[in-house]
């Protein structure tokens, strides 16, 4: 395999849109902190946040799908609705801080396996060991629960609630997690050395997305409060999520095959314009909303769909990108191969890429 093949596109690409997240989530956060009078920061932050929550829905349009989820009709549409149900019955009632603790937690474990997902296509690209992914895995939530650990007293519903156990529970577990933060971290040390005197180093665009997913969640260790945290993982986050369902699309769905909404997908994926002037359209659309349920004393009810709606992508991303579904490996494993990106005599033969897991 050349040095190109272990990239998922291309080293210029996977770069600015994978490896770059702790950059831009840094450069959001900035900006934002510098320049909080300015209100397109913000509007630049829901602008992409609003197209990758909405892009999950998007495996409904493909005409390849529809078999799989019509046949898992419990998991793809009663799930969403049993969601959106029980967020309301928590929004409403004396459950919010749940909710809300729930939708943080769920958020940075969401957030830490796409990052395990991506370095386990790097790390099958690079021919890396099969069994190498529990203990990178396993140090990237580390670090992630290390990270929540440390903005625990800014985060009053979840310091709430441990506070309610004891006074002391949220430091202990801030020490027990960064304890298992850098046990994690020897073990991954122990299991590089072992690696490379077997013939397996850790390939360049392996160690370099690693060292990225890591670095991911720094804002927590600085920003003052873990809102703003928060959102400054998010925003690399958000870019590195969009760039993944936009190069899937623009390989996966060719122009003038397959149903209308299948040709939306291919044809958004290859007319830029376009595709942002959807995104805008439709960010613009759920702020309008959220101000007019503002106007009309509704905006619980607005804040209610909203968590929904991000309780679904947490949800439904379990099942349309985990890698250890047998559907998911054949139906996106060929995809995520930089071979993809040649046009093939026939089609592609499905591989166990693990992407997500």
């Amino acid at each position: 395999m050349t040095v190109k093949g272990k990239w998922i596109e291309s080293p210029l690409y996977d770069s600015l849109f994978f490896v770059a997240a702790p950059v831009l989530g840094a450069l959001y956060l900035l900006a934002y902190l510098a320049a909080p009078h300015l209100r397109i920061i913000p509007g630049i932050f829901f602008t992409v946040g609003m197209a990758h929550y909405l892009s999950t829905f998007t495996f409904y349009l493909g005409d390849d799908n529809r078999a799989h989820y019509r046949s898992h009709a419990a998991a793809f549409f009663a799930g969403p609705v049993a969601l959106l149900i029980a967020a309301g019955l928590m929004r409403f009632g004396p459950l919010l801080p749940i909710l809300l603790t729930i939708i943080y937690l769920w958020n940075v474990w969401h957030i830490s396996l796409q990052n395990c997902g991506i370095l386990s296509v790097y790390r099958h690209l690079g021919g890396g060991p099969r069994d190498e992914k529990r203990f990178a895995n396993g140090l990237i939530l580390a670090i992630a629960a290390a990270a929540v650990a440390v903005q625990i007293r800014t985060f009053d519903p979840l310091d709430h609630l441990l506070t309610r156990m004891s006074p002391q529970t949220p430091a202990i577990v801030v020490d027990i997690a960064i304890g298992f933060a850098v046990i994690a971290g020897l073990i991954y040390g122990w299991r590089v050395v072992r690696r490379t005197r077997a013939g397996m180093p850790l390939r360049s665009p392996e160690a370099i997305f690693l060292i990225s997913s890591i670095a991911l969640f720094h804002p927590f260790f600085w920003a003052a409060n873990a809102s703003d945290a928060t959102n400054g993982v998010l925003f690399g986050h958000f870019v590195q999520y969009l760039a993944l369902v936009w190069l899937l699309h623009k390989r996966k769905y060719m122009p003038g095959t397959g149903s209308a909404l299948q040709n939306a997908l291919a044809f958004l994926s290859r007319n830029f314009l376009l595709l942002g002037g959807l995104m805008f359209t439709l960010a613009f659309a759920f702020y309008m909303m959220s101000k007019i349920a503002q106007t009309y004393g509704a905006y619980g009810i607005w804040a209610w769909l909203f968590n929904s709606l991000v309780l679904m992508h947490f949800y439904l991303d379990g099942w349309i990108w985990a890698f250890k579904r047998p559907y998911v490996r054949q139906s996106l494993g060929p995809y995520l191969s930089p071979q993809a990106a040649v046009p093939a005599a026939g089609p592609i033969a499905a591989t166990a890429v693990p992407a997500r897991s």
